[in-house]
This record gives C-alpha cells, sequence and structure tokens, in this order.
C-alpha cells in the first residue's frame, strides 16, 4: 500500500507542475484550445470525418494521397496482406460510403449498418467504429456475412476502438473470429496504435496548410475527449513510471475499474428502480438509459404536448455521478427564469458513498420540482 502511495504522490506532484507550467505559458501557447470544441463531435461524426480523409473525391484538394498513405501503412505493418499492388485496386475509382445499409434479414426489415465502407474494384474495407457504442446482438458477424456474399473472401472487416479492445460474444462468437482472423478478413484497430500514426502520416504528406491544421487539431481532440489524455508534457514520464511499477499501477487501475463499474451498475439500478417509474409514467414520460460520450446516463425528458420542456439526467462520468438539467430550445425565456430560479440543481457532482437509494431520492426530488413549474406553464 504505501508504495501505491508513493506512486500516487509523485503523479500528483507531477500534475501540479503540469498544471503550473500551463499557467505560465498559457497565453502564447494556448494548451487546451481547439476549435473543434465548438461541435458536437460524436461517434458518427468521427466515421464521417475519417471517411472523408479516405475519399479521394471530397474537397480536401489532396486527391487519393490520404487513401494511399493508409493503406500502404496498414500493409507495412502487415494488418492487411494485399495479394494485388496499391495500383490494382483502382483507388481513384474507390466508392467510399458511411453508414453502409445492410438488411440482416431478408426475411425481415431489420437492417444494419456499417460505419464506413471502402469499395474497390475487387476489394472491400469495411469499418466498424466503437467509441462507445455497445455492440448489437450479432453486429459483426451479420458484418462479415454481408461482406462474403458481397466479395467472397475479398475483404477485411476492421472493429475499431480506443485501445483495440475486442468485441464481446454478443457481436461473433470466439470461434468464428478466430476463423476470419486466420482468412485474414477480419482485425482490430485502435486509435493509440494505429489511427494517431495514420493521421501523422497525413499531416506529413499534406500540401494545404489548413487541411493539415485541422487534422493536428483533430489528433489533439480525439486524444482529450475521447481517450483522457490531457497531460501530453508529461506523458513520456507516466510511462516510465508504470513501467518500473506495473503490479501497483495494476492494483490502482483495478481499483479504479472497480468504482467506475459500480457507479455504472447505481446508474442501471436507477433506471429500473420502479418508485422512479412510477412517478414519471404517471406523467407520460418514461426514464432512458444510453451511453454517451464515454458516460453512463439515465434520464427523463418532461414535455406539454410535443415540446421538450425540462430533460432531467443522473450520469456516471469516469468515477463521479452527477445531477443536472437542461430546458428545451423552444422554451419561453421567462419560464426558463423561473427554472434557473427555482429548487432544481443545474449541475451537481454527487458525493462519493451515496446510495443507490440516495441517488433516487435526489433525482425524485428533481422531477417533483420540474412537475410542478410544468404545471404553472401556459
Amino acid at each position: 500500500m504505501e508504495k501505491q502511495k508513493a506512486i500516487l504522490k509523485t503523479v500528483t506532484a507531477w500534475l501540479e507542475a503540469h498544471k503550473e507550467y500551463k499557467k505560465m505559458y498559457n497565453k502564447k501557447m494556448a494548451f487546451d484550445f481547439n476549435f473543434i470544441n465548438f461541435f458536437k463531435v460524436g461517434e458518427n461524426k468521427v466515421s464521417e470525418i475519417l471517411a472523408y480523409f479516405l475519399n479521394p473525391n471530397e474537397k480536401h484538394g489532396q486527391g487519393n494521397v490520404f487513401l494511399k498513405e493508409f493503406l500502404e501503412f496498414l500493409i507495412s505493418m502487415k494488418i492487411i496482406d494485399l495479394n494485388k499492388t496499391i495500383e490494382d485496386l483502382d483507388i481513384n475509382n474507390v466508392k467510399v460510403i458511411t453508414e453502409k445499409v445492410i438488411n440482416k434479414d431478408p426475411q425481415s426489415d431489420k437492417i444494419g449498418r456499417i460505419d464506413i465502407f471502402l469499395e474497390f474494384n475487387n476489394y472491400v474495407i469495411a469499418i466498424e467504429n466503437k467509441l462507445w457504442a455497445k455492440d448489437q446482438p450479432n453486429q459483426l458477424s451479420d458484418y462479415s456475412t454481408f461482406l462474403a456474399k458481397k466479395k467472397k473472401e475479398n475483404f477485411i472487416l476492421f472493429y475499431l476502438t480506443p485501445y483495440k479492445k475486442k468485441p464481446s460474444s454478443d457481436s461473433i462468437k470466439n470461434n468464428e473470429w478466430e476463423e476470419l482472423e486466420k482468412k485474414g478478413n477480419i482485425a482490430l484497430l485502435g486509435y493509440t496504435d494505429e489511427v494517431f500514426k495514420i493521421l501523422d502520416r497525413w499531416i506529413g504528406v499534406c500540401e494545404a496548410d489548413n487541411v493539415a491544421y485541422f487534422l493536428k487539431q483533430l489528433k489533439q481532440y480525439m486524444r482529450r475527449h475521447f481517450l483522457g489524455n490531457e497531460t501530453f508534457l508529461i506523458s513520456k514520464q507516466m510511462e516510465n513510471l508504470v513501467l518500473q511499477n506495473q503490479e501497483e499501477v495494476e492494483v490502482l487501475i483495478k481499483t479504479y475499474e472497480s468504482i467506475k463499474n459500480k457507479l455504472i451498475q447505481m446508474i442501471e439500478d436507477i433506471s429500473k428502480s420502479k418508485e422512479l417509474k412510477t412517478i414519471i409514467e404517471n406523467n407520460k414520460n418514461k426514464l432512458q438509459l444510453f451511453d454517451f460520450d464515454g458516460k453512463k446516463v439515465c434520464k427523463v425528458i418532461l414535455s406539454k404536448g410535443d415540446n421538450e420542456i425540462i430533460t432531467i439526467r443522473v450520469y456516471q462520468e469516469k468515477i463521479n455521478v452527477h445531477i443536472s438539467y437542461s430546458l428545451g430550445e423552444k422554451n419561453d425565456e421567462d419560464f426558463n427564469e423561473k427554472v434557473r430560479e427555482s429548487a432544481l440543481i443545474e449541475h451537481e457532482k454527487l458525493e462519493y458513498g451515496m446510495t443507490t437509494q440516495d441517488i433516487i431520492n435526489k433525482f425524485k426530488v428533481q422531477i417533483e420540482v420540474a412537475n410542478k413549474l410544468l404545471k404553472e406553464l401556459k
């Protein structure tokens, strides 16, 4: 335990030094500025952006350079083994599609959507991008079946995650994955191991300064928002510390994950609360549980007529639980002002150690206050 404390003390000291450094030089360097922060960039938008640069016909002005770099990187890293040369693929005539619709079951209306779909003359590269969303039942199995029917064995399906995490067995059975992997028809891709290196290659070959700058900002945004890496200046020191204290760090990581999983379970339990459901369903609204931006969220939208008036949510972010509300876009400003002056909590990070029932009670009070405000709304 003493060694873990020493590690935490060292990391704390580094973080404090990092904060001081940022404070001293932030005026000249603007470390945290990124224009992408002004826009809502989630899983689907990231797929759109990657597909945009892989398409030779888009307006980045670089032709097939990005696609060529992408393919050459995959071949050089032995991630794909193409019998054909890149030239034989006729990359200038590639079809690049986002949200490629496939019919999972011809007997029903069930469809799937492959995030990024690159179709060459006789080869397909498909990418399933998983930053936060859960695997759907048989998702990768259905996609590989579709690709096999379309191109026989001339395809590869990538499962892209931040750290090359394997898909769940709900998405594809282990033996099916292994069989496809042996044939070179399925593989893992990671943001840390592959995508960031590909972005670096794109930045290096890009002749347009404005496009290269966007790619740099994109990489910085991804690292910070999807991987939680905010301390670039001390990352190497941190790596060395981890390598020198692997067992102790593993204990800390397991403890962190244990706390995180406990809080996720709490949010899931809250979403099943009969006490909350009774209050909410009496008002013709429903609790919703979903993953968003790396968070587990339980929310209720309180409406009047067809208008969404107040959304109340409780959510897990890392190893904290928060409660908050937001207001509908079509709300009257006088009503919004009344809400802000009410007992509704706009945002609060809840104290660690609160029980599930404690949080339910707090959520319940929020809903009751919001319902009273809605009754007063004309």
